[in-house]
């Protein structure tokens, strides 16, 4: 779901009562890190969305997959007519590009955590594009310069 060379899961949860009672849920989990990408609310109560849940691949071509999710006892084709939602979960707003480490800020602890993903085989930034600080399509030590650059000298926000 996010592009992170990671396959990731989705689970259902069909008696949620997030958006009312039995509306149901599905939850999206990094396959890298267990965290969870987004979440898939049912419309109204008693839907049991997330009772079936199953990957698509990439229907609409735009590089990530999508998922359908089904709610059998939705209502809005006729009392407990059923539904099948496809889903795109690009969970990138939840992601600040140059946060390499996934902690919420820009520190040097992003660059550590980049040198340590370049150098010594350490877990890649989940998803990757977070690393790629100078917008070039690629992680490398260009990303770390214009981290360093950024933090110490005023360089330009990492923002593509």
């Amino acid at each position: 779901m996010n592009d992170d060379g990671y396959d990731d899961l989705i689970a259902g949860a069909r008696g949620s009562d997030n958006a009312g009672l039995n509306a149901g849920r599905a939850y999206i989990y990094s396959g890298r890190t267990g965290s969870v990408l987004c979440t898939l609310d049912g419309e109204a109560e008693g839907d049991w969305l997330g009772y079936s849940v199953s990957g698509a691949g990439d229907i609409n071509n735009d590089g990530y997959d999508e998922l359908i999710v089904g709610a059998p006892l939705n209502d809005a084709g006729g009392a407990d007519a059923g539904r099948a939602y496809v889903f795109s979960c690009q969970a990138e707003d939840s992601f600040v590009r140059g946060d390499a480490n996934g902690d919420g800020i820009i520190n040097v602890g992003d660059i550590v955590y980049l040198v340590s993903y370049l150098y010594k085989s350490g877990p890649a930034p989940d998803p990757v594009w977070v690393g790629d600080c100078n917008c070039d399509e690629i992680v490398n030590v260009g990303d770390i310069v214009f981290l360093v650059s950024y933090l110490y000298k005023g360089g330009p926000e990492p923002v593509c």
